[in-house]
């Protein structure tokens, strides 16, 4: 739940702060790096087996 609240203050500053601050176009590619990460971590571990 706390993740779920972070991803979206995340998304609503780069809405709001992207006419605002030049540099959150940065942003946007380096959070999907970041969950693209998150995701094949927790899916396959330290020991590279799937589950």
């Amino acid at each position: 739940m706390d993740s779920a609240f972070r991803s979206d203050a995340l998304a609503a500053f780069i809405l709001i702060g992207s006419h605002v601050v030049d540099w959150t176009f940065l942003i946007f590619p380096i959070w999907v790096l970041i969950v693209s990460a998150d995701i094949l971590i927790r899916e396959y571990g330290h020991d590279g087996t799937p589950g």
